[in-house]
């Protein structure tokens, strides 16, 4: 085999990623490149028209499904719509194969908190207002299935609620603190209730790891999530992150 020698430049990240496929297979970086060519690069036109129209079909799935999720959901989607289009302009000899999709953007308000101020969407229910000023951080509740429930239920889409809290990160929650967000989400949404009551416990199936026995009903449940509204700065994100929403606290 013939001894081809390169010198590339190398993002950070893609540096990070290599380095990462070379520990896993054991192989040095030159074999290590030479096994994603020729995986990726040098497979037969039938092979990239076979990915294409499999990556067509997600991506189409995708952007008929995002309007619809929740907003929490909405950035994982995002991300996997993200590498979607960039395997597919790959296969697809560097063309795009969809435009970039625009979302709408959240008319934002603003409210001063301790020690800073909080951005956050106008629609979001706030529970705890009398607070704000003594609190450094804040928090919002979100339901999965928030669309589709909400209309089932509700005739309407369940809403977010935002409180206020000395508790940075949503790791922070514990049960009695989730539990009294719950009651001050029924007291502003009394429908909240029937959320409460109806919530779905994961089974865990022993003979199938990591695999759930009531899938399908856990995954129709109105499921109540608590996160944590970022704060600008906080060296836990990357530097080019986009919070959920717009809703950030900026000291």
């Amino acid at each position: 085999m013939a001894n081809n020698k390169l010198t590339i430049d190398l993002t950070n990240e893609n540096k990070e990623a290599l380095e990462q496929i070379k520990q896993e297979y054991r192989i040095p970086y030159g074999n290590t490149v030479n096994q994603l060519i020729k995986t990726f690069a040098a497979i037969s036109e039938e092979t990239k028209d076979e990915l294409l129209k499999f990556l067509q079909y997600n991506i189409k799935k995708i952007y008929n499904d995002i309007d619809n999720v929740d907003s929490y959901m909405f950035r994982v989607l995002s991300a996997k719509l993200e590498d979607y289009l960039n395997m597919a302009k790959f296969f697809n000899g560097g063309k795009s194969i969809y435009d970039t999709k625009s979302f709408t953007q959240k008319t934002l308000k603003t409210i001063r908190i301790k020690d800073g101020i909080l951005i956050y969407p106008s629609d979001y229910i706030v529970l705890n207002p009398e607070i704000a000023s003594s609190s450094m951080y804040a928090g919002v509740v979100e339901c999965r299935n928030s669309v589709k429930y909400g209309e089932e239920h509700f005739g309407k889409p369940i809403p977010h609620f935002m409180f206020f809290c000395n508790k940075k990160y949503s790791s922070e929650y514990d049960a009695y603190f989730c539990q009294n967000i719950n009651r001050l989400c029924v007291d502003v949404w009394p429908e909240f209730q029937v959320i409460i009551d109806n919530q779905v416990e994961p089974i865990d199936d022993p003979d199938k790891p990591y695999l759930i026995k009531n899938v399908e009903e856990w995954e129709a449940a109105p499921t109540i999530g608590y996160f944590a509204i970022y704060v600008q700065g906080d060296s836990k994100y990357p530097p080019d992150y986009v919070p959920v929403d717009g809703a950030k606290i900026i000291r």
